[in-house]
């Protein structure tokens, strides 16, 4: 079971590297270890996975909130059905989020 602990740490790593160090110029390591604060701040609070049903990681371990939570609350009857289905008439986003539909369901453009 060790061996696939790994796996994970592995792919946070290159998330990392590729959707922000790389991608970035940083003067100094103070520069640098602020903007990592703030890219795991994100990635912890705003960024939903995959491979967490499209939660946040705070949203799955802690039990908070996520951007996207007024959508998968189905706070509209009618509107959203189950795991995020269109089901009623068109609606508006109040959101200030990109909103598309990706096989049905909705999805967030991060």
């Amino acid at each position: 079971m060790r061996c696939l602990d790994n796996v994970f740490i592995e792919r946070l790593w290159w998330t990392l590297k590729y959707y922000y160090v790389y991608l970035q110029e940083f003067e100094d390591g103070i520069q640098l270890r602020k903007g990592l604060a703030g890219w795991f701040d994100f990635y912890n609070k705003e960024r939903s996975l995959q491979s967490l049903d499209a939660r946040t990681p705070n949203e799955t371990y802690f039990g908070l909130p996520g951007p996207l939570a007024w959508v998968r609350d189905a706070q509209w009857p009618g509107i959203l059905g189950p795991e995020g289905m269109i089901t009623g008439s068109p609606w508006r986003c109040q959101s200030t989020e990109a909103l598309v539909l990706v096989k049905g369901k909705l999805a967030a453009l991060m």
